[in-house]
């Protein structure tokens, strides 16, 4: 059992979280039992207001959400449960009752709707926010790639030997990510990652102003 399946724990008055897990842990009768009812490995987690579980399939996470709401029920504490299974392409909790992508076709169309989305999010943050970051291993390389792209239009910002090219979505920076590595030098290295740039602004909203933020 290698699938992403999540149990949430949600308990009412909040602070008993690692509390509750605590008791269950010291339980060793309801931490046999918690074994032999779950047929295999479950990750727990807690914070102050909520234990998270999790499982490698449906039926595991389901037989998590009982035992995880029959402990807060033996520490006198109301709680609710909630199951949620990783949806991969669009890198997100959903509800068990959601369809995963069946075909080549839904894959698609889903990788589809989650690059509108990156679009959607870097317009309404005012700029972009992925971001293409190739580091060579000497600045000269780095003036001579950026001067490289720069001639085919592409928008780039050189800071010594790293060469920087932000992108609206992460679908984009991952495709201009693919082509560049074919054209840099092999010590280079390329990542895609999130805009630091437009994390600093929204962490510093008067960045721009010279140091007003810091």
């Amino acid at each position: 059992m290698n699938d992403d399946w999540r149990v949430e724990l949600d308990i009412e008055g909040g602070g008993h979280g690692r509390r509750l897990l605590t008791a269950a842990r010291d339980d060793e009768k309801v931490a046999k039992q918690t074994r032999e009812r779950l047929g295999g490995r479950v990750v727990v987690t807690a914070d102050e207001d909520k234990v998270f579980a999790y499982a490698g399939s449906r039926e595991q996470a389901i037989a998590a959400a009982d035992v995880l709401r029959e402990v807060a029920q033996r520490n006198g504490l109301n709680a609710r449960t909630e199951v949620a299974h990783w949806h991969a392409e669009e890198e997100r909790w959903e509800s068990p009752d959601v369809p995963l992508p069946a075909s080549a076709d839904d894959v698609e169309a889903e990788q589809e709707v989650r690059e509108a989305d990156d679009v959607a999010d870097s317009h309404a943050a005012g700029g972009d926010e992925w971001e293409v970051r190739i580091e060579l291993p000497h600045r000269r390389d780095a003036v001579a790639l950026a001067a490289r792209l720069q001639d085919e239009g592409i928008e780039v910002q050189r800071r010594s030997h790293f060469v920087l090219i932000e992108q609206p979505s992460e679908a984009q920076a991952e495709e201009l990510a693919e082509r560049v590595r074919g054209e840099a030098p092999p010590d280079a290295t390329v990542t895609v990652q999130g805009s630091e740039a437009m994390v600093w602004g929204k962490m510093h909203p008067f960045w721009f102003l010279g140091g007003l933020g810091g």
